[in-house]
């Protein structure tokens, strides 16, 4: 299960209509396990920018967990 700071890999080129690209490495910013979703932000933004959302469920197919540093 994703938490807060755990990092992502984008594996489709504008995953969900965010404006991230494909290999990209985003920040979990919050997780809303009730709604299966979660925020993500690029590297260059702030704690309190806007995220990109996503879905719990897209795992594997619209982006996958990061292990260790990147």
């Amino acid at each position: 299960m994703l938490k807060v700071g755990d990092k992502i890999r984008i594996l489709e080129q504008d995953h969900n209509d965010a404006e991230v690209d494909y290999g990209e490495i985003l920040r979990v910013s919050s997780v809303d396990e009730e709604w299966g979703s979660f925020g993500a932000l690029q590297e260059h933004e702030a704690d309190g920018d806007y995220p990109w959302e996503f879905h719990l469920l897209d795992e594997g197919t619209g982006w996958e967990k990061v292990e260790g540093e990147q």
